[in-house]
């Protein structure tokens, strides 16, 4: 068969708003952070604009929805994916889970093969500790309606990039 399949990664979509923020602060301030690791990175701390993070939490939910669209118009095979069930909310991982491992490989109609992988988050701490007024950033999240109000943000939650 010639067939097109798609895996399609997708993120937590306030993880992901905040990624492209910091590293736009990051530029701003004429810093270098890095965008893949094998090694560690020093823990830095920044503010954003509540409003900048609202706004980019929607950007990244249209365009989502865009995407998802167009690979149900399109009539692509499409495996949708998330970081988060990769990582399984790990900072680290030597492997992908078998059981991501064996969907990915059902999907696309291959045989598995060994793949070591080092995969590091850049900013491994929480949101409330890489977001110096995550407070402030967090209620705007929440009247914005983009996180519920009950939704975990402290340490052990679903934020960290």
């Amino acid at each position: 068969e010639h067939r097109v399949q798609v895996i399609r990664l997708t993120r937590n979509k306030v993880s992901q708003a905040i990624s492209i923020l910091v590293d736009g602060a990051a530029k701003a301030a004429h810093q270098h952070v890095p965008k893949a690791t094998f090694g560690r990175v020093p823990p830095h701390t920044v503010a954003l604009s509540p409003d900048a993070v609202v706004k980019q939490c929607r950007d990244f939910a249209y365009w989502q929805r865009w995407a998802d669209a167009w690979l149900g118009w399109s009539g692509l095979d499409a495996l949708p994916l998330s970081y988060e069930q990769i990582t399984r909310g790990q900072t680290e991982i030597d492997a992908i889970p078998p059981d991501i491992t064996d969907h990915i490989c059902s999907f696309l109609g291959v045989e598995q093969r060994p793949l070591e992988i080092s995969l590091l988050r850049i900013n491994s701490q929480p949101l409330p500790e890489l977001i110096s007024n995550w407070d402030e950033v967090c209620t705007a999240l929440r009247n914005a309606g983009v996180i519920l109000p009950d939704q975990p943000t402290k340490e052990g939650g679903t934020y960290a990039i």
